[in-house]
């Protein structure tokens, strides 16, 4: 979930590579490369009835079921931060380790949820999901290839590095066109 189980099995050698999800930390011995920019949001079915809402308050969201990914990925810390600040508690959380059963719960109206934008965008332009206006600023989140800064890459893995390059660009250029 975090750059620091990549860092460590990057370290170890028990990988050579990994994808990382999270908020942006610079790490000595980590060689990392941007994929993406994310930005989180928090979404409903446009049949829950804070879809109505033109503004919440942190208190209105702590009410709600939420639907959080595991503990331990940054978003869900980050998001987590923000209430316990505030000296607020939510008090429903439903844990998922799978972001698209997340999804799925929210479009079929089990509540709430906050995922990256990435993950939600064609549901957000389809209507199936909407964006609720959050009330709070969360740093936004970077997919990351990392590896070992000293590691030798053979040629198949910097192939594999290339395309997955080639492959969010692609991505990226879909969802601007959407």
């Amino acid at each position: 979930h975090t750059s620091e189980i990549a860092k460590n099995l990057l370290q170890t050698d028990i990988l050579d590579l990994a994808f990382i999800t999270d908020t942006r930390k610079v790490l000595p011995t980590i060689h990392t490369e941007t994929l993406l920019e994310e930005d989180l949001v928090l979404v409903a079915s446009h049949t829950h009835h804070l879809h109505r809402k033109e503004k919440l308050t942190l208190k209105a969201i702590a009410q709600e079921t939420i639907l959080l990914t595991e503990k331990g990925c940054s978003y869900r810390t980050q998001f987590e931060s923000k209430f316990q600040l505030e000296g607020i508690y939510p008090d429903h959380v439903i844990e998922f380790v799978s972001i698209e059963a997340i999804k799925q719960c929210v479009i079929a109206g089990l509540d709430i949820s906050l995922l990256p934008r990435m993950v939600v965008e064609k549901e957000l332009n389809s209507g199936s999901l909407f964006k609720l206006p959050i009330p709070l600023a969360l740093n936004p989140i970077f997919t990351e290839m990392a590896w070992h800064k000293d590691k030798y890459i053979p040629s198949y893995l910097e192939d594999f590095i290339e395309i997955a390059h080639m492959q969010y660009n692609s991505f990226q250029k879909e969802m601007k066109e959407s």
